[in-house]
């Protein structure tokens, strides 16, 4: 992420200065992070804790500046702020600027609906060093970010980096300049830091996203590597670490088990697990202390590992890695390339180390050395400064005002038109108690296939006017299952609005009064879960995951019959081949075999609700279209346009047949 400026160079640390001097095997522990972070996001179930590179990454971060601070004041006597910003903003920002033009780029001509009217939104965040803020107040879970990824959706944790560096130091140079004994005062005041930063979530109860993305309770995680360094200061504890064989190593075993547990986390420790937020974040900071210390020591396995030659230059590079692989994956996905999974991240991961490489042999080094870009004189960082951010902040207002392409299903914009559709539709609402023949109400209820469903069958609607259209509730990446973990795109928890849909869906229906509720809710019912209270991942064949599917759509059913609705369950049909990014686990989701079980048990509830429900058959009038793009693009959701209309052809005369089946049994 944001290695430091290297200190000087010599051939054993220095006991009196506070400097560490170069450390190469730093470089590896930077190369070995930035690695799990990027398999991490390239979706391997074996690095499913790679996030916790970050972690890392953190704590190196205040190990570093601490030093770099500590060896300063014992050299001048004073901390000069205006020469460390100096320093961050050379080191920082021209890679930085490159990434975000490339983000914009990406969101006017690559990205489409919801993600790209977000783009402009998180450049600019990114930009103020507040991306972290951004992505909490929106409310917006990691995961769902995830599936539907922003291309600046990792500046979270540069942002929390760079409001250390903009506060840290002041707070240094003011404890310097208040007492002689100022290193034990910062020393305090870090170790209050950290327990503050570490006992807020759980004495609060705070989300797993607050803590995730939270400067304050990220803090501790910095404030570790501030008080490793502290202590590494310390004339006594350098000799003793350098010069007696016992406390060297001791601290290199530890270090070395405190790699081999961090490994262990990395490729365990989901992001969903509670213990993230209630002691996992400061058990890894812990861990990357002892690491961090091992590396910096003669000898002991850890600093023979950081030594590595590909380590080193990875951990060089790492900044720019960083940066360039996510814009990468957004973009690079196995639909654009035609390539597999494992091929396309082995695409992404070499153009990333091949940008890296040129980011930092022309544009890094040159500039933090003060030559320029490509070392051009005239192009030094404060010269162009004002042109880039000029040049950044109109990209956000042309991207901000260009229309989204719509080359898959946008559930905002669905929604948008289905609701501009029925209030500017030539249909209109026919009274409960009319004297017209009786018009069914219908609304639909599920997650996004399900809003497609209903967006397609308005044309039938409003120019048959034999049936009227009403809001029901549909969700998007919301299935009927409640509680426990899920695994698709990301490993998550369910979340709680999805698992509101008891209380939601009664209130749809109290308001809008339909005859009829067509519920189509499969995809999410398809992948994996860990229900609450199990430790096993379970999928639709497994017979205990089978009975907690039909106990929810029964639920479900008699929920909505309670309202006076007759619930008209529409089968899922098989999934299409998709021309968007699927992980494996989606990709397992879709396998026609689990597809074929809960139809099944869609058929089973409805044998059971003879008198309140019914089957719309919507697989079986699919099967000959499973990979008909004219009506799913994505192998998924149903298309809206003047060609063909699922609505038109099946759905429309559906409801009428479910409708009149329902009147002359008497229950309409």
């Amino acid at each position: 992420m944001t290695p430091d400026d290297e200190l000087p160079r010599f051939a054993e640390p220095a006991p009196t200065t506070g400097s560490p001097g170069y450390l190469p095997g730093l470089d590896g522990l930077r190369g070995l992070a930035v690695a799990a972070v990027v398999c991490f996001h390239g979706n391997w179930a074996w690095m499913r804790g790679g996030y916790l590179g970050v972690s890392l990454f953190f704590t190196l971060s205040g190990f570093l500046i601490t030093s770099l601070l500590v060896a300063e004041e014992t050299a001048t006597g004073r901390v000069s702020l205006r020469r460390f910003w100096v320093r961050r903003a050379r080191r920082l920002l021209p890679a930085s600027w490159v990434t975000l033009a490339a983000a914009l780029a990406l969101g006017a001509f690559v990205l489409e609906g919801a993600v790209m009217r977000r783009v402009p939104g998180d450049v600019l965040a990114a930009l103020a060093n507040v991306a972290n803020w951004r992505f909490l107040f929106a409310k917006a879970s990691y995961a769902e970010l995830f599936s539907s990824p922003t291309p600046v959706l990792h500046f979270w944790s540069l942002a929390i980096e760079e409001q250390f560096y903009l506060v840290f130091p002041v707070v240094v140079a003011l404890i310097a300049v208040s007492t002689r004994r100022w290193r034990s005062a910062l020393g305090t005041v870090a170790f209050v830091g950290i327990c503050v930063s570490w006992i807020m979530p759980v004495a609060l109860g705070w989300s797993g996203d607050r803590v995730y993305y939270g400067t304050d309770t990220r803090a501790g995680e910095l404030l570790i590597g501030v008080l490793l360094a502290l202590v590494v200061a310390r004339p006594a504890v350098r000799t003793a670490l350098i010069r007696h064989r016992w406390p060297r190593a001791t601290a290199a075993t530890l270090g070395a088990v405190a790699l081999v547990a961090s490994f262990v986390l990395w490729s365990r420790l989901e992001r969903s697990s509670s213990f993230l937020a209630h002691g996992g974040l400061g058990t890894q900071a812990l861990l990357s202390a002892l690491v961090i210390l091992a590396a910096t020591l003669p000898g002991g396995p850890v600093r023979r590992l950081g030594q590595l030659a590909p380590l080193r230059r990875l951990g060089r590079i790492s900044y720019a890695v960083y940066l360039f692989h996510w814009p990468l994956f957004v973009w690079l996905t196995p639909a654009r390339t035609g390539l597999g999974h494992g091929a396309t991240f082995a695409l992404v991961v070499g153009l990333a180390l091949l940008l890296a490489e040129i980011s930092f042999r022309v544009l890094e080094m040159p500039v933090r050395r003060g030559r320029g870009v490509a070392g051009v004189d005239a192009l030094r960082l404060r010269v162009v400064a004002p042109f880039v951010l000029t040049t950044l902040i109109a990209g956000v207002v042309v991207v901000n005002r260009m229309p989204a392409p719509t080359t898959g299903f946008d559930a905002e914009r669905a929604g948008a038109t289905l609701t501009r559709l029925r209030r500017h539709g030539s249909i209109r609402p026919i009274a409960k108690n009319s004297t017209f023949a009786p018009v069914p109400r219908f609304a639909f209820f599920g997650d996004s296939i399900s809003l497609s469903l209903a967006l397609s069958t308005t044309p039938w609607e409003l120019h048959t006017h034999r049936a009227l259209g009403t809001d029901g509730v549909t969700e998007l990446g919301c299935g009927i299952v409640r509680g426990g973990l899920q695994r698709s795109d990301f490993v998550a928890p369910v979340a709680a609005r999805c698992d509101a849909w008891p209380s939601t869906w009664a209130a749809a229906l109290d308001e809008g009064h339909a005859d009829l509720a067509l519920v189509m809710s499969g995809q999410w019912e398809l992948v994996d879960h860990k229900l609450p209270g199990d430790m096993q991942w379970r999928h639709p064949g497994d017979p205990v995951y089978d009975d907690t599917v039909r106990r929810e759509y029964l639920a479900a059913t008699d929920l909505l019959s309670s309202r006076g609705a007759v619930v008209a369950w529409i089968t899922v049909p098989h999934f299409g081949d998709p021309d968007t990014l699927l992980s494996d686990a989606m990709r397992a989701s879709h396998d026609p075999a689990r597809v074929d079980r809960v139809n099944q048990i869609i058929r089973e509830v409805v044998a059971a609700r003879p008198k309140t429900a019914r089957l719309i058959d919507l697989a079986a009038w699919m099967q000959q279209r499973t990979n008909d793009r004219v009506l799913r693009k994505d192998g998924a959701h149903f298309n809206f346009n003047d060609r063909d209309y699922v609505g038109t052809r099946f759905l429309g005369p559906e409801i009428l047949r479910v409708w009149n089946d329902v009147r002359h049994s008497g229950q309409g």
